[in-house]
């Protein structure tokens, strides 16, 4: 006679571990591909929003799916050569591509080797910091004269707010 109660048992800390599990990946900001040999086990929710794909479209698809035509032969080196995945550009389902910071670990699970791999959207970054340099430029501009290259009335009316503020900071 088998023992029923004790398998309903471990199925059901085996759902327990798997809700924390899933809880856990769900939290992170960075998107957490699992994969074994480039084909996808498991995606959290950061991965799916960054891919525009659902996990079930995720989940048993090839990891080169969701990698851009410019990164694919690098990748599959690597992923014969279990070496880690280098920032790259991936691709979401409706085919934009974005850049992306990526680490990867290998990780033991049944008697496999797994890959897990962490993935940071880079486009927001970059529109950041493009952003600044617009702005640092768009500044300049209007401080200085395009044709002389001399400082202009706004700019002489800034450096001469702040030596009158220092003045009258230090009391003078």
């Amino acid at each position: 006679s088998i023992d029923i109660s004790a398998i309903k048992q471990l199925e059901e800390r085996l759902r327990e571990s798997e809700a924390r599990f899933r809880a856990l990946s769900d939290a992170a900001q960075e998107g957490i591909l699992l994969h074994d040999g480039g084909i996808i086990f498991g995606a959290n929710e950061a991965a799916q929003r960054m891919l525009g794909a659902r996990r079930e479209d995720l989940v048993l698809s090839s990891l080169l799916e969701v990698v851009s035509d410019r990164s694919t032969d690098e990748v599959r080196r690597r992923i014969a050569a279990f070496d880690p995945l280098p920032s790259l550009y991936l691709k979401r389902k409706d085919g934009f591509e974005f850049p992306a910071e990526v680490r990867s670990r290998k990780v033991p699970y049944r008697g496999r080797t797994l890959r897990v791999v962490l993935a940071r959207d880079l486009s927001l970054e970059d529109q950041s910091k493009q952003l600044a340099i617009d702005n640092l430029e768009l500044r300049q501009a209007s401080l200085v004269d395009g044709l002389t290259g001399l400082g202009n009335r706004k700019l002489f009316e800034e450096r001469f707010t702040k030596r009158v503020q220092e003045a009258l900071n230090r009391g003078l």
